[in-house]
């Protein structure tokens, strides 16, 4: 269900905002109905100024009014909304978090939808075939290192690591100035025949090497499928230690759990990792996390999924705990529908779905350049965690410390 809405040119109404980020306002009291896209900004950015240190996370409570199902919304914005409110402005386009990542499809033609995700909010894109159109918009571009050219076998190029090398020192000194980051690999082991560790340490040790050769200003992203830690912690072992920049990671699975309100494992995603970098990499133990695909297929055509309304929802909810929980970008998969799915901002004729305006009111609200300290990031999910505890609101496998539950 979605009660904030606006007309379109042809007179047809579309949704604004989820209801769970409108009855998050209501409970604050900071708005009643908006009518209009600057009215519910004007409202959010009321809404995000700080909460005076003396009111507690319980009087708050008592003062909801909106129904349980939604609180789980409410109390993970609470601490963004701290966050938020102390948090400093990026200069560069690549510190924002708001990302989208395109399919296959969908990066043959940027040009049709670019535009569309610039009023938005986004601010760069992961994956690319036709990168000029995304730089000319102004946008940031995060570039994926697989296999040397489509003919290639699909695995680990480790029979041929000097071509690899090759073929990342060519990628880097083509896009040199216009793509400052690339991840190794889509998904690792997904996509290649051989599925050892050990294989892909190889790869990213050489990818690392060649691309600092040509721009040492260039980061590379370690990766694995899913939230697959046991997968990265092996190729750590191996010789992947010490040759990365960043971890990216896709947690479709974990995010899917949100539907039932179990938060606690999204939430445990970051601090899980650094445990393991404590362990394997303490010199990467702080590195940047992205999480560069996620997100939520829509019921359509006989595709199990959510509504739409329920996308919406849950688009702010991940973004959300994501922020909570220190991750430095998210990148929604994907930008329109495409190639058979439906997790798409918008329908595959561009018509946009509540997502997209989803989306579109939280970078207008929380800025596109939002940036949070680790320290700040930390604090937000104390928030969270002080907010459990009060409440008992997690599910019986949240391991975040402060539940009672």
């Amino acid at each position: 269900m979605v009660v904030a809405s606006r007309a379109d040119p042809a007179g047809s109404r579309r949704p604004l905002v989820p209801l769970a980020f409108l009855h998050l306002m209501q409970a604050r009291g900071t708005v009643r109905t908006p009518t209009s896209t600057s009215a519910l900004s004007r409202s959010l950015r009321g809404f995000l100024r700080p909460f005076p240190s003396q009111v507690t996370y319980r009087k708050l409570r008592e003062r909801m009014t909106i129904p349980r199902h939604l609180r789980t919304v409410w109390m993970l914005l609470v601490p963004l909304s701290w966050i938020a409110a102390t948090s400093v402005h990026a200069q560069r386009r690549d510190d924002s978090p708001w990302s989208v990542s395109p399919s296959a499809a969908l990066s043959l033609d940027p040009a049709s939808w670019v535009q569309d995700m610039i009023a938005a909010g986004v601010r760069s894109v992961r994956g690319f075939s036709r990168p000029e159109p995304i730089a000319a918009a102004g946008l940031g571009l995060t570039g994926i290192l697989t296999v040397p050219n489509a003919q290639a076998r699909q695995t680990f190029p480790i029979d041929d690591l000097p071509g690899y090398r090759r073929y990342v020192t060519r990628e880097v000194t083509r896009y040199k100035g216009i793509v400052r980051y690339w991840e190794v690999w889509n998904e690792p082991p997904n996509f290649s025949e051989d599925q050892s560790p050990a294989s892909y340490a190889r790869i990213v040790a050489a990818a690392y090497d060649a691309a600092k050769a040509v721009d040492p200003t260039v980061q590379i992203g370690l990766s694995a499928k899913s939230v697959h830690l046991g997968f990265m912690a092996e190729a750590l072992d191996a010789g992947a230690r010490g040759k990365y920049d960043y971890i990216t990671l896709h947690p479709y699975e974990t995010a899917s759990l949100l539907q039932d309100n179990w938060e606690g494992p999204f939430l445990g995603i970051v601090p899980t990792l650094r445990t393991m970098l404590k362990d394997k990499d303490p010199a990467r133990a702080k590195v940047p996390v992205w999480f560069t695909e996620i997100g939520v297929e829509v019921a359509e055509q006989g595709r199990q999924g959510v509504s739409l309304a329920e996308q919406a929802d849950l688009l702010v909810k991940i973004y959300a705990m994501s922020l909570a929980q220190g991750v430095t970008r998210v990148s929604w998969f994907a930008p329109r529908d495409s190639e058979g799915t439906t997790h798409g901002l918008s329908w595959a004729n561009g018509e946009r779905k509540p997502a997209f305006n989803a989306y579109e009111t939280i970078t207008q609200s929380l800025g596109t350049r939002l940036v949070l300290g680790e320290r700040r990031a930390q604090a937000g999910v104390q928030r969270v965690r002080d907010y459990h505890s009060v409440t008992r609101a997690c599910t019986p496998v949240c391991r975040c410390g402060g539940c009672r539950s």
